[in-house]
């Protein structure tokens, strides 16, 4: 049954491009020394980094975020390590280091989705190592970040007599375990709404903080993350949101738990 006690209300607040620099600042990439890393975990939205409707690039929002960023990361610290540039290929090319993990999807045009792949390599290709390794680990923190922030795990009702899903309650439509991205367009509100809300289950932005400062003490103490885990735990709790008026008036409700995340099987 779903319980009144349980239901949130909230209020706008963002979670767009400028927030990911600000939870890397906060927890543990703050200073001089990380600015690169900050200006990364932006430049993640950017061309040719940022997704678009012809392809989707790897550094935001897909089920595996989480495996992506564990990767990113790891060659982040393998370039930081290194006294030379490492030379990244799409391929098996002998003496090169592959991300074929970091393959552009493409949507609805190979060509374009072909460019933005290669120019994300020239990015990164022949760079000193200390500009690989902030370039990698920045948007291997955008990659994690974004997990929360648009990937988790979400189930969706929508009624028209009551917001509450109980005994009488007439469901109009139910999504089953949806992830966060799509409740915003199903609703038919904008992204601003739910989706970019920090405020709204803002377990999500906390999530995000606590896996960046985690990540910032393996980052000093130069150690890799052999595992990156993260799982609904708790129990469910409910958020709802009205949409239209009158008779055309929708009652939706978002029903989640908080995800508890592992890395290194070490609870953050």
């Amino acid at each position: 049954m779903f319980s009144i006690l349980n239901m949130k209300f909230d209020f706008d607040s963002l979670f767009p491009t400028t927030t990911h620099p600000k939870i890397c600042e906060k927890n543990g990439f703050g200073g001089k020394k990380f600015a690169p890393v900050r200006k990364w975990s932006k430049k993640a939205d950017k061309y040719p980094c940022k997704s678009s409707r012809f392809y989707s690039a790897p550094f935001h929002a897909r089920n595996n975020a989480l495996s992506i960023g564990r990767k990113l990361y790891n060659l982040a610290l393998k370039a930081k390590l290194s006294d030379e540039p490492l030379e990244f290929t799409f391929g098996g090319e002998e003496g090169k280091t592959s991300v074929d993990f970091l393959k552009y999807n493409n949507k609805t045009n190979p060509e374009k989705t072909l460019r933005a792949q290669n120019d994300f390599l020239s990015l990164i290709n022949n760079k000193a190592p200390a500009f690989q390794a902030y370039a990698l680990l920045g948007l291997a923190l955008h990659t994690v970040q974004d997990y929360f922030a648009h990937a988790v795990r979400v189930d969706l009702f929508c009624a028209r007599n009551n917001y509450y899903f109980f005994e009488g309650f007439i469901p109009v439509s139910e999504y089953k375990n949806i992830p966060v991205y799509e409740v915003d367009e199903l609703i038919g509100v904008s992204n601003n709404d739910i989706e970019d809300n920090i405020r709204v289950m803002s377990w999500r932005y906390n999530a995000a903080c606590r896996l960046t400062s985690a990540l910032s003490e393996m980052w000093k103490s130069n150690r890799e993350i052999d595992s990156l885990t993260a799982e609904p735990t708790g129990s469910v709790k409910f958020y709802k949101r009205t949409k239209g008026l009158l008779s055309r008036k929708k009652f939706w409700t978002i029903a989640y738990k908080e995800y508890g995340c592992e890395i290194n099987k070490t609870s953050v």
